[in-house]
């Protein structure tokens, strides 16, 4: 007898060693207790749930999805049969979590992901879906603690159709060919808002040498004032800033913009620094070179203007005989030339 009750006493504490680890306890949360979403077909996402058991047992919960009707104070109204028929409007169909255990220890946080790929062919609308968590011996307990009512969990809020489109285009990025003083020289860029949403670039112009080194910059928008609304086409122009060196710049403009998500516009364009100094040099010496390239070009091709003088009759004496008296004007054609 003795040793059957030993026996029994011995099996006991083998039941509830092996049942230990399946007491669960209902002290955890689930967080956030609302996804929103605004989403096209196709499109896929993904998001965080966080569970947190703040007790200081072992609990296992399970996740299930279902879609449910909403009233209007987004209260859940009922839960809605799953559609295996029609997977372009059964919003559980895009939903992807795991469906396995999830198991916490005390005071343990722990993420789960949760991905939601959109049907291709899903119409515009307004979808929800319910994502419980409840703890239980199996899935099937669970699920029906969620069914009922006694778990915790996540509404799924995806708006198909009425994603807002953002998007900027930069037109035209230009700088002034040349900048030689403070106030001379500007750069002009011309952005228009071909999205749905108003939108506020910020961003700045670095300016490089030739090496590509950097020598300054000039911030854009830096307060965030500047609101360009969908539809309009706004135009900007800063000036440029002083250099005191003569050689070629880079200038290299960046804005970003974005609310939900965010995206960048590039350009470039080069131009001159030559300061007032150097050119008002440069300006001088090309005045001289022109000046003495003048003069000498008139001393070299000048040409000695000789005056004309009236025509006058010159005597031509023809001899008769051959005694003839010489004159020094006298030309012999027989005498050799000494």
């Amino acid at each position: 007898m003795s040793f059957l009750k030993s026996n029994n006493f011995f099996l006991g504490i083998v039941v509830v060693s092996f049942l230990i680890p399946f007491v669960t306890f209902a002290d955890f949360t689930v967080s956030p207790l609302l996804i929103d979403v605004s989403a096209d077909a196709r499109d896929n996402f993904t998001r965080t749930i966080t569970l947190s058991n703040f007790g200081s047992g072992y609990t296992r919960l399970y996740a299930s999805v279902h879609e449910i009707e909403v009233g209007e104070g987004e209260e859940i109204k009922a839960f809605v049969p799953a559609s295996m028929s029609d997977m372009t409007t059964s919003v559980t169909s895009w939903i992807e979590i795991t469906r396995g255990r999830i198991e916490l220890t005390g005071d343990e946080v722990k993420e789960v992901p949760l991905t939601i790929r959109v049907n291709p062919n899903t119409p515009a609308g307004l979808y929800h879906a319910y994502i419980g968590f409840a703890s239980g011996f199996n899935r099937d307990d669970a699920e029906a603690k969620i069914l009922g009512g006694k778990a915790s969990g996540v509404v799924l809020r995806i708006l198909v159709g009425g994603k807002q489109q953002e998007f900027l285009r930069l037109i035209s990025f230009t700088t002034d060919r040349f900048s030689y003083s403070d106030d001379k020289g500007t750069f002009r860029y011309t952005i228009e808002n071909t999205g749905d949403v108003p939108l506020s670039p910020k961003g700045d112009v670095i300016i490089y040498n030739a090496r590509g080194n950097e020598l300054t910059s000039i911030p854009l928008n830096e307060d965030g004032s500047a609101i360009i609304q969908p539809g309009e086409k706004v135009e900007y122009t800063k000036e440029l800033p002083y250099i005191n060196r003569i050689g070629k710049n880079k200038a290299f403009l960046t804005l970003e913009y974005g609310v939900a998500n965010r995206a960048a516009l590039y350009d470039t364009n080069f131009y001159y620094s030559i300061p007032i100094h150097f050119l008002i040099l440069i300006v001088v010496l090309l005045a001289l070179v022109l000046t003495v390239t003048i003069l000498m070009l008139r001393r070299g091709g000048a040409v000695e203007v000789i005056e004309s003088h009236e025509a006058h009759d010159v005597p031509l004496f023809v001899r008769t005989d051959r005694t003839h008296n010489e004159y020094e004007h006298d030309i012999d054609l027989k005498k050799k030339s000494e």
